[in-house]
């Protein structure tokens, strides 16, 4: 009997928060990051960025709101964020790679913990494992 609770317990179902949060962390720094030392990336936004930050760098701010193609199409946005990846422009273009993933990954956990701590403010009950199953259906 003392064993089947110890089971109860141990269910993922019934992990809290922190441990969802640890496990989804652990998955998509895998999955991104360190995949992204093993095997070159192709990151769409990343590639519009990493150009933007190029142009302003490199003397080319008038630029900065002129079309950016990647391989596969053009684009032509306002990069206000181009300022904050300046950084990508004196980086490889691999290593750049890795920071953004890097960078992308601690903000989604940061956001799914902000979140939790938000509800658990206002009084919402849901089951910690939500947040994982929310985020898993925004990755292909």
């Amino acid at each position: 009997m003392l064993s089947d609770m110890r089971a109860e317990n141990l269910s993922p179902l019934r992990w809290p928060a922190w441990a969802w949060l640890s496990a989804l962390s652990l998955i998509f720094f895998i999955r991104f990051p360190i995949n992204f030392i093993l095997y070159a990336p192709f990151l769409m936004d990343f590639d519009v960025y990493r150009a933007v930050s190029i142009r302003l760098v490199g003397g080319g701010a008038s630029a900065l709101y002129d079309p950016t193609s990647t391989a596969v199409m053009m684009f032509k946005y306002a990069p206000f964020w181009a300022l904050v990846w300046i950084p990508l422009a004196w980086l490889p273009p691999h290593a750049g790679a890795i920071l953004w993933a890097t960078k992308t990954v601690a903000w989604l956990i940061l956001a799914c913990a902000g979140a939790q701590w938000l509800c658990a403010k206002a009084g919402v009950r849901a089951p910690a494992w939500l947040a994982v199953a929310i985020v898993s259906l925004l990755v292909r």
